[in-house]
C-alpha cells in the first residue's frame, strides 16, 4: 500500500508523558538509565517526543549494556483479604512466583495444614475466592480470599515501543523489553515482541535488530500487569560506534473500531511561511520552517540520510460513523480502572493525549507497516464532539496535524 492511503487506523499512544503530566510518576526518580548512560537528565529527555533532540548514549568499541527502566507506579494485580477470620493457628499469605506468575498460597501452620501449602494456581482469572478449613482441634473458621482485578490494567493491553532517530545498524546495536513486579528485576520477564518495523526478531533470543538507521517500533503484550518496564539496548557483536537515540515512545497501541467515512480530507498546511508584498508590489517570502527536523543519521521518518523535497505541515481530517458506545466512551468516565483499561476513541484518542497536548503516532492502515510512507507523528488538532445518530450510535470527526 502506498499514496498513504487509509484504511482501519491505528494508533500508538505514549503512556509516559500523561503519566507524568498526572503525578503518577515524577520524573528521574522512576525513570533511570545504567550502564554506558546514567546521567539522569539525559535519560529523561530521551522521553520529550522530539525525535531531533539526539542523545548520545556511548558505547563505541565496547560491549556494555544499556538499561532503560521505569517505574510505572502502577500497581501489580494483588490479592486482598475479603474476610478475615481469627486464626489463632497462623495466617493467610499470598505471594508471586519467580516467574511472575500468580499463585495464592494459603499458610496456616499447626492447623492441619502444611505451612506454605499452595492450593491453587491462577494465571489470568479476573476474580475467585477459595477457602481453607482450620484443622480439627484448634480455632478459627473458614479463611476467605478474594482476587480482584487492581489499578493495574493498563499494562494488560498491547503495548509498544518506539525508538526514534537512532543508528543502531551503524552502531550494531539491538533491544529488548523486560518487565518484572520487582525494582531489582530478580525474576524478569520477556515478552514476545512483534516486528512492526525495522526490527528484524533473532531466532532464539530475545532480542530485535534493526536493518537500517532510522526508527524502529515493536508491540509486546506481557502475561500480567507487571509494574517494572525495561529497554535493554546491547551489541550485537561489540558497538562500531557511540550509540545514539532521538527519542523513546514507550504506551498502548489502540486500533479503530473501523474504518472512517469516505469523505477523507488530506492538506498541507505551511504555517512558517511568511510572504510580504513590498511598495513596489513585488513579493519576498521568508520561512521559519517549511518541514520536518533531519534526524541523528537519517531524514525525519526515512531509512535513509538522502534529503527529500518533502515540505509543508500535513493534516488529515477523518470522521467516523455509527460508532458503538463502547467505542466511544469510557463506561466510567471517573473510574480510575476505567479510564486506564478503556479502549474508546474519546479515552484513548482524546484524554490520553490531553486533547492533543502530546502527540501520538498514527498508523494510516493496520496493515500497512511501511517506515517511509504508513504513519504520521501527530497531534490530535480538534476537539471532538460526538453526535448520537441511532439508538446507542454516535458519530464524531478527528482532526490529526503532522508533528515536527
Amino acid at each position: 500500500m502506498s499514496y498513504q492511503k487509509v484504511g482501519t487506523p491505528r494508533a500508538y499512544i505514549d503512556m509516559i508523558q500523561p503519566l507524568l503530566e498526572n503525578g503518577t510518576i515524577t520524573g528521574s526518580d522512576q525513570i533511570t538509565g545504567s550502564g554506558l548512560l546514567t546521567t539522569a537528565s539525559s535519560i529523561i529527555q530521551l522521553f520529550d517526543n522530539k525525535p531531533n533532540n539526539t542523545i548520545t548514549i556511548g558505547g563505541n568499541g565496547t560491549t556494555t549494556a544499556q538499561k532503560i527502566t521505569i517505574d510505572t507506579n502502577i500497581s501489580d494485580n494483588s490479592f486482598e483479604i475479603a474476610e478475615h477470620a481469627t486464626l489463632t493457628s497462623g495466617s493467610a499469605v499470598v505471594t508471586h512466583t519467580a516467574d511472575s506468575r500468580i499463585v495464592a498460597g494459603l499458610k496456616v501452620n499447626h492447623a492441619g495444614i502444611p505451612a506454605d501449602t499452595t492450593i491453587a494456581t491462577i494465571n489470568s482469572t479476573t476474580q475467585f475466592t477459595m477457602s481453607a478449613v482450620v484443622g480439627i482441634g484448634h480455632s478459627g473458621d473458614d479463611e476467605n480470599l478474594t482476587y480482584n482485578d487492581s489499578t493495574g490494567s493498563l499494562l494488560n493491553q498491547t503495548m509498544f515501543v518506539a525508538i526514534l532517530g537512532h543508528n543502531f545498524k551503524s552502531a550494531d546495536a539491538k533491544f529488548r523489553v523486560q518487565t518484572d513486579h520487582s525494582s531489582g528485576f530478580t525474576s524478569p520477564h520477556a515478552p514476545t515482541m512483534t516486528n512492526v518495523c525495522n526490527a528484524t526478531l533473532l531466532l532464539g533470543s530475545d532480542y530485535a535488530v534493526p536493518t537500517t538507521d532510522g526508527w524502529s517500533l515493536i508491540t509486546y503484550t506481557q502475561d500480567f500487569d507487571n509494574r517494572y518496564q525495561r529497554l535493554i539496548i546491547d551489541d550485537v557483536s561489540t558497538y562500531d560506534t557511540d550509540v545514539k537515540i532521538g527519542c523513546i515512545l514507550w504506551g498502548v497501541v489502540y486500533n479503530f473500531p473501523n474504518a472512517p467515512d469516505l469523505n477523507i480530507k488530506k492538506s498541507f498546511n505551511y504555517d512558517g511561511l511568511k510572504i510580504n508584498e513590498s511598495l513596489g508590489g513585488q513579493k519576498y517570502a521568508h520561512a521559519t520552517h517549511l518541514t520536518n527536523s533531519r534526524w541523528a543519521t537519517t531524514g525525519a521518518w526515512s531509512t535513509t540520510n538522502d534529503i527529500s523535497f518533502k515540505t509543508g505541515r500535513k493534516k488529515l481530517d477523518m470522521s467516523f460513523s455509527f460508532l458503538s458506545e463502547s467505542n466511544t466512551f469510557p463506561s466510567d468516565l471517573y473510574n480510575t480502572l476505567s479510564t486506564r483499561n478503556n479502549n474508546s476513541i474519546l479515552n484513548r484518542i482524546v484524554m490520553m493525549t490531553n486533547g492533543g497536548m502530546f502527540p501520538l503516532l498514527l498508523q494510516y492502515a493496520n496493515d500497512n507497516a511501511d517506515t517511509d510512507d504508513g504513519f504520521l507523528w501527530c497531534r490530535l488538532d480538534n476537539e471532538p464532539s460526538f453526535n448520537q445518530v441511532a439508538y446507542n450510535q454516535y458519530s464524531t470527526q478527528l482532526s490529526f496535524v503532522e508533528e515536527f
